[in-house]
């Protein structure tokens, strides 16, 4: 059941996980946000590429809003159990690419979702 007390209080992850706390820090291809503006409803959604390093990357929620993706934080969200390192060199670079979905009116299902998903991925990102 969404939650409709606050904006943006509902998450959705691409394992079926959810909800806050249980969202946090999992790993997942894809996150949902969702909730009322303005007696609006909203979903915005984050697509991970998975050509991003450490994908799927662990998500940050929080039930105030805090939304954000983080492809380097296993020491933190695992207890240790897992590591990721990854060191630049000078004159080295690197990129990221995610895909931003906002759908406005309805709350999409999690096969929606992943239709956008798969629609993101097959365009080599």
């Amino acid at each position: 059941m969404f939650l409709k007390t606050k904006a943006f209080q509902y998450y959705r992850n691409s394992n079926g996980i959810e909800g806050y706390p249980e969202v946090w820090g999992k790993r997942a291809k894809w996150m949902q946000l969702a909730g009322l503006v303005d007696g609006d409803s909203i979903s915005v959604c984050i697509f991970d590429s998975p050509k991003n390093l450490n994908h799927p990357p662990h998500w940050m929620t929080r039930d105030y809003g805090l939304y954000g993706v983080n492809p380097f934080g296993s020491n933190l969200y695992t207890n240790g159990e897992e590591q990721f390192n990854y060191t630049l060199k000078k004159g080295e670079s690197t990129t990221f690419k995610y895909q931003v979905v906002i759908v406005d009116g309805v709350y999409p299902k999690p096969e929606k979702i992943e239709t956008l998903y798969s629609d993101f991925i097959a365009e080599g990102i």
